[in-house]
């Protein structure tokens, strides 16, 4: 849930212009990021008997995030260049380091905590209220690097967002740049941004008023034949919808609607997206032409 007082978080934010958080971890652990759709503790990959092929920490750093009750959260910097990275790849846990770009609105969520230096050091001062985020010192996290500090502020250098249990994978604005496949909800999501997503009779009842608002306007339509894509969309952005659909070769009707902030995702037949379009007057000749393209390809 989002905290009451986010606004006062993000106005520390952009004081100091943190734009992301960092998590780093090696390039053969990003298919099983991937495939459980976000990134997990190690403490809930144990539990839920997921293996991670290239474990960041070691049992040092194990032992002490379970003696203090943090096996259970991801831990998120303020720098792309952690010096525990290169201390994993030097020790070889791990081989070929990548940096996740991780988005900053995970901080409003009020399971989230902070440390004002890595979570493990005895030092550390570890909670969730907006003084414990304050706690921070954002004068050294948004130095370059830890070289660029006083030997008395490099420990801070290393402060640490605390995501409990699961950071999901939207929340990973550069996991579409390692060339491997995404789930293809997570596709979209990428396609259109941030929006506020609506799924199944809610999406479905997003594209009837879509349609009808098409409808009572100059509409423009499309066939893309190597993707079986058809596409609707208002042709001054006045009402800024967009409806992409692609069929299946079982005749169901995968579809994506796009209105302002809201963007939802059903998957319905074909005979049912030609109801929704016959009462409105759209079911034209022109209609049919263009969905029997891609229904005889």
């Amino acid at each position: 849930m989002k905290r009451s007082n986010w606004l006062s978080f993000d106005r520390t934010l952009k004081q100091y212009g943190v734009e992301r958080l960092y998590h780093f971890t090696d390039r053969a652990n990003l298919p099983s990021i991937i495939k459980n759709r976000g990134l997990l503790s190690w403490g809930d990959c144990k539990e839920k008997g997921i293996e991670i092929a290239a474990p960041g920490g070691d049992s040092s750093s194990r032992k002490y995030d379970k003696m203090d009750n943090l096996h259970h959260y991801v831990r998120l910097s303020f720098t792309n260049q952690h010096p525990m990275m290169f201390v994993a790849e030097r020790e070889g846990r791990i081989k070929k380091p990548v940096v996740l770009d991780c988005e900053k609105s995970i901080i409003f969520d009020d399971t989230t905590l902070f440390s004002n230096m890595n979570a493990v050091k005895r030092e550390a001062s570890i909670g969730g209220s907006l003084s414990d985020f304050r706690k921070i010192h954002f004068d050294a996290v948004t130095c370059r690097t830890q070289f660029d500090l006083s030997p008395e502020e490099k420990k801070y250098f290393q402060a640490e967002i605390l995501v409990k249990n699961f950071l999901p994978l939207e929340y990973i604005s550069n996991i579409a740049s390692f060339n491997i496949p995404l789930p293809s909800d997570i596709e979209i999501k990428k396609y259109y941004g941030r929006h506020n997503y609506v799924y199944d009779r809610e999406a479905v009842e997003l594209l009837s008023d879509c349609l009808w608002k098409l409808s009572h306007t100059t509409y423009l339509q499309g066939v893309n034949l190597s993707d079986m894509i058809f596409e609707m969309y208002d042709s001054n952005n006045s009402l800024q919808i967009h409806i992409r659909g692609v069929i299946d070769n079982k005749g169901t009707f995968h579809l994506v609607v796009s209105q302002g902030d809201t963007c939802g995702m059903c998957s319905i037949a074909l005979e049912h997206f030609i109801n929704l379009l016959t009462p409105l007057g759209m079911f034209d000749d022109g209609m049919k032409h263009k969905l029997s393209i891609l229904i005889n390809q």
